[in-house]
């Protein structure tokens, strides 16, 4: 039953992504909870895959590049890099408990077509 709402909650994220909860101090997704629920857990779970780090870094170094050259704010590029982050390390987190078996991954995910 754990292993079946773990399942909801990845892929519902995929699906649910429209509801906005509010807007203010900072935009709440209903695909945002699934997230920050199962989040904790993997990263307890299971360990970093640091190569993940060759992505984030330099996406980090050419926004805050950006920032000093005013093409970006800020707070735009800390919600747009604070985003992309959590999601690439979810879902690599995702990969590492379905031990890298994309097979199943996408038999979970497209049932009536497999």
């Amino acid at each position: 039953m754990i292993a079946f709402l773990i399942d909801v909650g990845i892929f519902s994220n995929l699906f649910y992504t429209g509801f906005r909860f509010f807007k203010e101090p900072f935009e709440l997704y209903l695909s945002y909870i699934p997230i920050l629920i199962l989040l904790p857990i993997f990263i307890i779970r299971y360990k970093f895959y640091t190569p993940s780090l060759y992505i984030l870094i330099p996406l980090l170094l050419v926004g805050v590049f950006n920032v000093f050259v005013d093409n970006n704010t800020f707070s735009k590029f800390l919600k747009l890099y604070i985003n992309l982050s959590v999601n690439l390390i979810f879902y690599q987190y995702v990969i590492q408990y379905y031990n890298y078996d994309i097979k199943l991954i996408i038999k979970k995910y497209l049932p009536p077509l497999i």
